[in-house]
C-alpha cells in the first residue's frame, strides 16, 4: 500500500524505504516495484552514525523495545533531502520508534513514587517527540509513515463463497 502511494506521488524524485521493523521486509517488494533505496535500521553502521551525529543532546536513547529514534532523525536529515522535492520517504513503521519511547515512559512511571510520575516521564521523552515531528515537518520530500493497526476478521460472501477479510480498526503505537 505505502509503496504504491509513494510511486504514485513521486515526480522526478526518488523513493526510499526506511525499514525500522521486521528485517528485510523491503526485500519482499523489490521485484514488484521499480528500484528504490532501501535503508535497514538494524545496520550497525547506521546506529553508529546516528549516535555520532546526535549524541545525547537532549535525545538520549530511550531504551526498551523498539528502535533508537536517532536513526529516524538521521534518515530525515540526510536521506530525505537527497530524494528531491518530489521524492518520497516511506517510514516502515513509526510504531517501532514509539514502542521504545512508550517503554521508557512506562519504565520511569513504574520506578517513581511521585504523584506526577507520568508528567515527569513524558518530560524526559518530550525532546525526542518534538525532534521527530519537527524533522518530519521540515523534510523537503513527501513522508509516508506506516503504523501498525489492530484488525478484525470479517467473513463475507463473494460470488457465492465465504471469504475472510481483515479490517483495520485502530492504530497501535506499540509495535508488539
Amino acid at each position: 500500500g505505502a509503496l504504491h502511494i509513494a510511486f504514485g506521488l513521486k515526480g522526478d524524485g526518488d523513493v526510499a524505504m526506511l525499514s525500522l521493523g521486521e528485517d528485510g521486509s523491503e526485500d519482499l517488494f523489490a521485484s514488484i516495484f521499480p528500484p528504490f533505496l532501501s535503508i535497514d535500521a538494524s545496520d550497525p553502521d547506521l546506529l553508529v552514525e546516528a549516535r555520532r551525529r546526535f549524541g545525547d543532546e537532549g535525545l538520549p536513547y530511550v531504551g526498551g523495545e523498539g528502535v533508537d529514534p536517532r536513526i529516524l532523525l538521521l534518515a530525515l536529515e540526510q536521506v530525505a533531502p537527497a530524494l528531491g522535492d518530489d521524492g518520497v520517504l516511506v517510514i516502515d513503521t513509526l510504531s517501532e520508534v514509539w514502542d521504545g519511547i512508550l517503554s521508557r515512559v512506562d519504565e520511569d512511571v513504574g520506578e517513581s513514587t511521585r504523584k506526577d510520575a507520568t508528567r515527569s516521564a513524558w518530560g524526559k521523552v518530550a525532546p525526542i517527540d518534538t525532534a521527530i515531528w519537527a524533522a518530519i515537518g521540515k523534510a523537503p520530500c513527501h513522508v509516508i509513515w506506516i503504523v501498525r493497526s489492530d484488525v478484525e476478521a470479517h467473513v463475507v460472501e463473494r460470488s457465492g463463497r465465504k471469504v475472510t477479510t481483515y479490517v483495520p480498526t485502530t492504530s497501535k503505537m506499540r509495535a508488539r
